[in-house]
């Protein structure tokens, strides 16, 4: 019984981590929304606002993205669907975490 418990857990927290790697990527794309408005003059701190709660929520899911992958593949069996699900929401979270940080690192150095 708990064998079976835990690889449901392993199911669902595999769909987790992928679903949650591809939510961090609009998140992260949402944290562009600046530019429009630059452009346009109408640069507020509501965007701002906008933009820091975009980025920190993009980090957030990718992080629960990578944990719920990484404690999934331990639960589920190898070769298994749920396995390529938490490896894929690893790496989708992973990417999101680097894509965040790196951008901002770059627009910190260049602009």
């Amino acid at each position: 019984m708990v064998a079976l418990q835990n690889k449901s857990l392993g199911h669902r927290l595999a769909k987790t981590a992928f679903i949650s790697g591809i939510v961090g990527i609009p998140l992260w794309a949402l944290s562009y929304v600046w530019i429009p408005f630059r452009l346009m003059g109408q640069e507020t701190e509501a965007v701002w606002s906008f933009v820091v709660i975009s980025e920190i929520m993009a980090e957030v899911v990718g992080i629960i993205a990578i944990a719920a992958g990484l404690i999934a593949k331990r639960s589920v069996e190898p070769g298994s669907v749920a396995l390529h699900q938490a490896t894929r929401g690893i790496i989708l979270g992973v990417v999101v975490c680097i894509c965040v940080i790196v951008f901002n690192a770059i627009g910190i150095l260049f602009f």
